[in-house]
This record gives structure tokens, sequence and C-alpha cells, in this order.
């Protein structure tokens, strides 16, 4: 049972919903952001964060077999569960994407040009990894489940279609500190 793995890809990838939420209210709305009393938006954050994993738990308890695995993301989902858990992984992140799409928006109007390129560079860089490897990997997979592939096959090119998360992932930790010093 892989519960932690599968908290983790939940808590990431509306983490980086949540930042993107806060950075685009603080961007578009300044006035009400410095005013707002932020414990409450937080607050509404970790409600997203915890509907999310308990929507990977209720998918978890409903899709469960006692089967032999190999321990990977989608194990905890048989047949039919990974295509519901790779649903919402595409939609969070391309919340996210539109998130900081808008984002962007509101700056290139109001930062000056020599900041506003440094921004833009780095909200590209973050987004295009995101794209990538958290949209990528589960809508490849979902794809995937639409072919007529015998089990195996399916197996091996899931397995492949990770790649993008792994990357991803291994990536990040250069691209945030390479682009701290943007904002």
């Amino acid at each position: 049972f892989q519960f932690l793995p599968e908290m983790g890809i939940a808590v990431g990838g509306t983490c980086i919903l949540c930042i993107g939420l806060d950075r685009m209210i603080s961007v578009r709305f300044p006035t009400r952001y410095q005013a707002m009393e932020r414990r409450k938006l937080y607050l509404f954050f970790a409600f997203l964060i915890f509907c999310y994993c308990a929507y990977l738990c209720i998918l978890m308890i409903i899709f469960r077999k006692e089967r032999m695995v190999v321990c990977e993301v989608v194990s905890p989902y048989p047949d039919e569960g990974v295509v519901w858990f790779n649903y919402w992984n595409v939609a969070v992140n391309f919340t996210s994407v539109f998130v900081y799409t808008l984002t962007w928006l509101a700056l290139r109007k109001q930062a000056d040009e020599t900041m506003m390129k440094k921004i833009v560079k780095s909200l590209f860089i973050i987004v295009a990894v995101d794209i990538t490897g958290w949209v990528l990997t589960p809508g490849t997979i979902i794809f995937l489940h639409t072919l007529n592939l015998n089990s195996q096959q399916l197996f091996a090119w899931t397995y492949l279609c990770t790649i993008f998360i792994n990357i991803s992932l291994s990536v990040k930790l250069f691209i945030y500190y390479f682009t701290r010093l943007a904002y």
C-alpha cells in the first residue's frame, strides 16, 4: 500500500496550485492582498490540499485489489482507477498552468521591463516543467488506456511514461534555485 507517495503527489501538485493562487492574488489585487487576513487564505489552501488527499484515499479504497504489484505511483489504482487518478492530476496541473498564466499576464501590465523579463522567464520555466512532467505523464497514461493494449504492454508503456514526472521532479530544485532572484 503506497499511502505516503500518493499523499506526496496530492500535496505537491496542490501546493504548486496554491502557490500560484497566492502569487496571482498578490499581483492582481495587491491592496486587498495586503489587507487580507492571510490565515483564512492559507486555511482555504489547506482545505484544497486535504480534499485532494481525501480524493486519492477514496480512489485507493474503491479500486484496491489484493495482487502482486511493482512499486510505482499508479499501482494503487488498478484498471479504471488509474484513469480517474490521472484525470484529476491533469485537471489540477492544467489549473496551475491557467493560474500562472493569469499571473504572468497581470505582471506584464505592471512590472518594469527589466524585472518583467526575469519574472516572465522564471514563470515560463516553472510552468513548462509542470506541463512536461505533471500533465504529459498522466495525459499519456489516459491515452494509453484508450488503446487496445494487453496488460503487459500497458504496464510497460505506463512505466515508461513516468520518466516525464521523474525528470520534472529532478530538475525543479535547480530551476527554483536559479530563478529565485527574479522575485
